[in-house]
């Protein structure tokens, strides 16, 4: 993670995080992606409202992809602490249909991993779904 290693905490290792960059090649790492947007975290936020094109490293072998996004909230002044992180909340304007279904994609992805690595080893639960095989009897 070389230049993003400082928008980290220092106990933090960034799993999960997608590597994005926006506004004349700033850098930073992103989380909390949803259908509608993300947040970005970055020592340097854009204005609220300002749009921009930002290029999201996805985790699937599809290369990066760009999309237009808006800014909805930022941390630019206030005080960063270690649950709020300097950085800023972007909503996507108006992703192209395949830009949406891949976002879409990683994010069921990303859920299914965090239900494998919750469910690690139980047997009553589908390995797919994460929903019980068998509900009610465990």
């Amino acid at each position: 993670m070389g230049e993003l290693g400082g928008i980290l905490g220092q106990d933090e290792k960034g799993d999960g995080m997608l590597r994005v960059e926006f506004a004349d090649s700033s850098l930073g790492l992103a989380d909390d992606l949803t259908d509608a947007g993300l947040f970005i975290r970055t020592p340097n936020p854009l204005e609220l409202g300002e749009q921009f094109l930002l290029k999201l490293h996805m985790p699937d072998s599809g290369g990066p992809i760009e999309v237009a996004c808006k800014v909805i909230w930022t941390n630019k002044y206030g005080k960063e602490s270690r649950d709020l992180h300097r950085g800023m909340g972007v909503k996507f304007l108006n992703p192209q249909p395949e830009i949406q279904r891949r976002i879409e994609d990683s994010i069921r992805s990303r859920q299914l991993q965090n239900v494998g690595d919750i469910g690690a080893g139980r047997q009553d639960l589908d390995q797919k779904t994460g929903r019980e095989k068998f509900p009610g009897t465990v």
